[in-house]
């Protein structure tokens, strides 16, 4: 199986953009003791891995927007082998994968209701503010739990060519209502990508009643999602 990283440091702030390196090349040290890794990039990003990765594939990321684009614009050329997996993840042990329809890492539970998670429910209320029930009948403030896309497959492709179909027309929605220009989402960190990748995922498949796996409950490693990463020394407690 092969692990599919993805990285451009378009998506990254200055500030964290080593400390982000450096955690891409731990993950791969460690976890291609298990599977074959692969990472797609950008030119502009290539230099920082070269000395780490053997295999580095290109890719232009000129239309990535949101902080997902770039593994949803990977997805549809993936086989039945790969499994698209961030760079901040550690494994113990060779993964185990199912074959439900979708196989994502974890579940992440109230996300409307924990202060945590506060930028979920400020985001979807503004998007519900500008009518995006008329293009998604499916979009609510219901969902009580989100799936993490650290680790994501689709292993039906009719499913995923649905599914990528209404994430597009999400993010062009997002544009041509210049929602960007007036609240400045991406611009003050509002985490609005979480809103597309996961969120928006989460009511897709409640919509469409589908099964789906999630990697923890029958595997053990170590996700530093959100900003763990940047934690002082945190790389040495699981290293």
């Amino acid at each position: 199986m092969n692990l599919i990283y993805t990285f451009t440091k378009k998506l990254s702030k200055l500030e964290n953009l080593d400390k982000i390196v450096e955690v891409y090349c731990e993950s791969y040290n460690n976890n291609i003791r298990f599977h074959n890794i692969i990472l797609y990039t950008d030119n502009e990003s290539k230099h920082l891995f070269e000395d780490y990765f053997h295999d580095i594939r290109i890719k232009d990321t000129g239309s990535v927007y949101f902080l997902d684009d770039f593994k949803f614009n990977i997805l549809p050329e993936l086989t039945n082998d790969d499994l698209l997996f961030d760079g901040d993840i550690f494994l113990t042990h060779s993964l185990k994968i199912s074959n439900d329809t979708i196989v994502c890492d974890r579940i992440v539970t109230n996300v409307l209701k924990d202060e945590f998670y506060r930028y979920y429910s400020d985001t979807i209320d503004i998007f519900l503010k500008y009518n995006i029930n008329n293009v998604f009948d499916f979009f609510s403030k219901d969902l009580e739990y989100v799936p993490n896309i650290g680790i994501l497959r689709f292993n039906n492709q009719l499913i995923l060519n649905e599914f990528l179909n209404h994430y597009w027309k999400l993010v062009k929605w997002y544009k041509d209502m210049k929602i960007e220009e007036n609240h400045k989402l991406i611009q003050n960190d509002m985490k609005v990508s979480a809103v597309f990748g996961q969120y928006f995922l989460g009511l897709f498949l409640k919509h469409k009643k589908l099964n789906i796996s999630y990697c923890n409950e029958n595997n053990k490693y170590t996700h530093l999602s959100g900003n763990e990463k940047f934690k002082m020394n945190f790389l040495k407690t699981i290293i």
